[in-house]
């Protein structure tokens, strides 16, 4: 039963902050409790959350919310809307179909990153292994379930979730993946060779990233960043990734279906 709704927003603009008291103002109506959480915040259990802002804000919310286990409804007050895909004037009608329990949940892979042993973060679209603007190439050793598998000299390397296959990697030339897929996408960044192309995993597999040359000009200005965060500023040592245990609970808005989003977002079938 729907009794507390969370609503993620940046107080900062004067649109999401003025639909956040409209949402809490219709939420009491409704007998329902809601908090407001400004972006960064702490999160809290609640039978929802809502995200009031672009996949970027969705994105900043993702890992506090799998980690929870708080279902997350992405609103959409930016440009993009893969993942916050319901518009500002369809929330209600959403809101009323969670209440009613017709509404439908979709389960998405995210991805943690382990340093020496230690979590360090976590991404729901990707992990991006990428060079400074030095314009020199570095090369970034990948393992899979401790096999090697190659050494990709170039710009980085981008390991994603099918969520996140609509993102970076599709700008460096991976494919457009279903959400529904147990897989893990490595992507290189223009690579030095024509040999290297993305590769498919299974969600089973651990992978490993290690600096070739750790000791290099360029991998000293090479950064690792989750999510578009940057986590690490320098590649001088070694760290995994592997598919959490804990997946982001997506609200998926009925009038919104996946092949629907991809046509519009993307233009197919226009000229």
């Amino acid at each position: 039963m729907l009794r507390k709704i969370g609503i993620y927003y940046n107080p900062a603009s004067k649109f999401s902050s003025k639909l956040a008291e409209k949402i809490k103002g219709w939420c009491r109506q409704k007998g329902l409790k809601t908090i407001l959480w400004s972006l960064g915040a702490r999160l809290e259990k609640t039978d929802i959350a809502l995200s009031l802002g672009g996949d970027g804000t969705l994105l900043s919310l993702s890992s506090k919310a799998s980690k929870i286990g708080v279902p997350v409804l992405g609103v959409n007050l930016g440009s993009l809307g893969f993942l916050a895909d319901t518009d500002p004037d369809e929330v209600f009608d959403v809101l009323q179909l969670i209440i009613e329990k017709k509404h439908k949940t979709e389960r998405r892979t995210v991805l943690d990153i382990y340093l020496k042993g230690k979590k360090i973060g976590s991404a729901l679209n990707d992990c991006v292994i990428k060079r400074g603007e030095i314009g020199v190439p570095v090369t970034i050793s990948v393992t899979v379930n401790g096999e090697y598998l190659a050494d990709y000299t170039g710009d980085g390397v981008i390991i994603s979730t099918p969520t996140g296959s609509t993102a970076y990697s599709l700008s460096a030339g991976g494919p457009l993946l279903h959400p529904h897929l147990d897989v893990i996408l490595i992507t290189p960044i223009c690579p030095h060779t024509l040999t290297q192309r993305p590769l498919l995993i299974s969600t089973k597999h651990g992978i490993g990233v290690s600096p070739k040359n750790p000791k290099s000009a360029g991998l000293k200005q090479t950064s690792v960043y989750l999510d578009g965060t940057e986590v690490l500023k320098e590649l001088t040592q070694s760290f995994e990734i592997k598919s959490s245990p804990k997946k982001l609970i997506l609200i998926i808005n009925p009038k919104k279906r996946y092949f629907d989003v991809l046509r519009a977002k993307l233009n197919w079938g226009k000229r």
